[in-house]
This record gives structure tokens, sequence and C-alpha cells, in this order.
């Protein structure tokens, strides 16, 4: 899958791996498993979200952006 900034790949292989490779050069691929999963999204949540649940941020800046045009 391409998300503009990385792609991102799945091996669904046990143990289940996802890989969130940057398009841009010199950076580091993350490997998030299963288990680390939860614990990436809790402290993205916490740095990028104020705690919110990443869906609903988004969401919500997505309308603030539209109200604002």
């Amino acid at each position: 899958m391409n998300m503009n900034l990385f792609h991102i790949s799945i091996n669904e292989n046990f143990p289940r791996r996802l890989f969130i490779i940057p398009v841009a050069q010199d950076m580091d691929t993350l490997m998030l498993t299963d288990k680390s999963k939860p614990v990436f999204i809790k402290k993205f949540q916490d740095k990028f979200c104020g705690g919110e649940d990443c869906e609903s941020f988004f969401s919500i800046e997505v309308a603030k952006e539209k109200d604002e045009k």
C-alpha cells in the first residue's frame, strides 16, 4: 500500500509483521509486530493526538479544515 511519504508492507507469515518504509532515502524502516503495534499506537496518540483515538482526532481535524474553507 502506498501512502505518499511511505509504503506499507505486511508479512502475514507468523509472526505477522507490518513494515512502514519511508520513500525518502536515509530514513529507517519501522517494523511492527502484532505485539508492538498497540504500544506504537499509544505513543503516537499521546504525542500527536493529545491522547485521543487517532481516527477521532484526524476526523475532527479534517472537519475543522473543511469549516475554515
